[in-house]
């Protein structure tokens, strides 16, 4: 089957499948619709606004046009009087929604760029009438996303540090804790102070002030180097120590430097292996390991659980692991994961080639084997400790002390001892 990857097709892929079924299902777009989906509306009218048609009938001519592409992006050519009926009939707040998610997407990765609606695109919550309104956004930001989803958007992978939940069954136990606690008088107290502690980190944030940042042993440093993401990735390692050291400017002493080639100065504050040490020890917690991993976090911890649960029966039954046979129904009832959760997961695992499928009849439960190269994640050793990390620079300290000596009888000239 021909594929081509047209211009629409591609910039289609930076929606999510997912984000917009879910904001159809608040805004019950396609309450009563027959036939004509949401996603087939907003492709239409994106096909009509990136090609520049100023009518119904040129979408639908431009549509019918490409009719062999339309398949591989979920849509279908749409006559000229569904689509008015639809324009007409269906509320705007599904492509507002679309946009404000775009726009949350986008600011990351623009983070300098200023960004402004001049056009009459909103209408008034209480009179309902069309006005003018213009959005702002400026950057830097600091940017969080939280999503169900085992696959993540890799514009945003790239840029992010991966943090997952803890699903363990003492975390449950926790979290139920809490919440029993929230129903009686103690709780209620507390949770008033949460506003107090909230605006309290608030203004400590706000006595911050602009200083420059630089790390003197950042050379020194170490990080993982089999992947491409790296690249990004090491940086982003980088920042967080700067970032560290900018929360404690207040407990870091403030250095000035004139410029050479001109008469300005400067002032500075530098990372000290304290705020290496922080920015390790965040990191060690598997956020490190989710962050490089390609296999996605769920699909991850089913397979440690896999392995937990075939190294448990490998002992029992003194059968080497990789020989070991087990069901979909085994994993289930061992981890207390759902049908879905379950089903997804061994289909990544599959496609990963971690777990093998052994047989697969009508009728017959799927039947797997661990494959035998399967191996541990630990990008965490390929980065220094901070006790590596100080002998390093107490090593090189010892070198620069080395310095340039004089020694007699050779005429005034300076040998260098090492």
């Amino acid at each position: 089957m021909s594929h081509n990857h047209t211009i629409l097709g591609q910039m289609l892929q930076m929606f999510s499948r997912f984000e917009f079924q879910k904001a159809v299902n608040e805004t019950k777009t396609e309450y009563h619709a027959r036939g004509f989906r949401s996603w087939n509306h907003f492709v239409s009218m994106l096909f009509g606004q990136l090609s520049g048609q100023d009518s119904l009938r040129g979408i639908e001519a431009g549509l019918a046009s490409q009719a062999k592409t339309l398949y591989h992006m979920g849509v279908r050519p749409v006559h000229r009087s569904t689509l008015s009926y639809a324009n007409e009939h269906r509320s705007h707040e599904l492509f507002k929604k679309t946009f404000e998610w775009m726009l949350s997407k986008c600011q990351p990765l623009a983070p300098k760029h200023k960004f402004r609606f001049k056009n009459p695109l909103l209408k008034d919550q209480v009179t309902g009438q069309i006005k003018t309104i213009s959005i702002k956004v400026e950057g830097p930001i600091s940017f969080v996303e939280t999503t169900t989803s085992g696959e993540i958007n890799p514009e945003n992978l790239n840029r992010c540090f991966v943090i997952g939940i803890d699903e363990s069954e003492e975390q449950t136990k926790l979290i139920h804790q809490i919440q029993r606690k929230n129903y009686t008088l103690e709780g209620y107290i507390q949770n008033r102070e949460l506003d107090k502690i909230i605006n309290k980190h608030i203004y400590a944030q706000r006595l911050l002030r602009k200083v420059l940042v630089f790390n003197p042993f950042a050379e020194s440093l170490s990080f993982p180097t089999s992947k491409l993401k790296t690249r990004r990735d090491n940086e982003k390692f980088l920042r967080l120590i700067n970032v560290i050291c900018f929360l404690h400017q207040y407990q870091r002493k403030v250095k000035k430097l004139k410029l050479d080639n001109s008469n300005e100065t400067i002032e500075y504050i530098e990372c000290t292996p304290y705020d290496y040490k922080i920015a390790y020890e965040l990191l060690s917690d598997r956020v490190l390991d989710n962050t490089l991993d390609d296999l996605p976090r769920p699909a991850r911890k089913l397979l440690e659980l896999i392995k937990k649960y075939l190294s448990e029966k490998s002992q029992k039954d003194t059968i080497p692991v990789d020989k070991i046979i087990f069901e979909r129904r085994e994993i289930r009832e061992y981890t207390s994961w759902s049908f879905a959760q379950i089903k997804n997961n061994f289909r990544i695992l599959k496609d990963y080639e971690y777990i093998q499928l052994i047989k697969a009849k009508n009728g017959l439960a799927n039947q797997y084997r661990l494959s035998c190269n399967y191996s541990d994640l630990d990008f965490l050793n390929k980065i220094l400790t901070p006790e590596e990390l100080k002998n390093r620079i107490t090593n090189q300290k010892q070198r620069k002390d080395l310095d340039i000596i004089d020694i007699p009888g050779h005429s005034g000239e300076k040998v260098l001892i090492s």
